[in-house]
């Protein structure tokens, strides 16, 4: 899509010292559909992110001006609004929330599954059966309630603390890589593989320094 044209864009300060975004028409008024179209689109995207609108009115003219003025504060989730003072994000995006009641579906189906299960294990312990009990318990997988907490958490991630797991675990992959280059025959898969499985092992038992 093009951005919106006779729209002209300025960083700029408030009062306080807080970065502001002007945003200026020369003819017309701006609209909220306009805005958001420029913000995405023009200049490569680099305006993306999310914005703050504060609407002054002063008192009114006898010649209404032929161009439109708003200013943006554009703010960062997980810091104080400029304008309210209330911790951003406001909301999140449907997808997420979507994904996020998924995964506590799927938790919630996992631990009802578990709970049948192992009342039907007591049952069986009652009526003497104990190999039956025992085989039945061995049913259940550890690894599944860990794995959707591993997810609802991935979703509870900035993009930032994301970017940084990210980094640590490519961190871990090197140093295990490095000490081990030395003796490492690198014409031979199987040893590089060796070397790469241990470090994603460090990695699960937390080893990220």
């Amino acid at each position: 899509m093009k951005a919106p044209e006779k729209i002209e864009a300025v960083w700029d300060q408030d009062a306080h010292d807080n970065s502001i975004l002007v945003l200026e028409k020369e003819e017309g008024k701006l609209s909220l559909a306009e805005v958001g179209n420029f913000l995405r689109y023009s200049h490569n995207g680099s305006f993306n992110g999310d914005y703050v609108i504060a609407i002054c009115t002063k008192e009114g003219q006898e010649e209404a001006p032929q161009g439109d003025q708003w200013v943006l504060y554009k703010v960062e989730p997980g810091a104080g609004c400029p304008v309210c003072g209330n911790k951003l994000p406001f909301y999140e995006a449907a997808g997420k929330i979507d994904r996020k009641i998924g995964l506590i579906k799927r938790m919630q189906a996992e631990m009802d599954h578990r709970a049948e299960v192992e009342e039907k294990a007591v049952q069986l312990i009652t009526e003497g059966r104990h190999g039956e009990a025992v085989e039945l318990l061995n049913t259940l997988d550890d690894s599944v309630i860990a794995r959707l907490q591993e997810e609802f958490e991935t979703e509870e991630e900035s993009p930032r603390q994301r970017a940084e797991r990210r980094r640590q675990k490519a961190k871990v992959i090197l140093n295990v890589l490095a000490e081990d280059v030395i003796n490492m025959n690198w014409n031979q898969e199987e040893e590089y593989l060796k070397a790469f499985m241990k470090a994603l092992k460090q990695i699960e038992e937390g080893g990220h320094e």
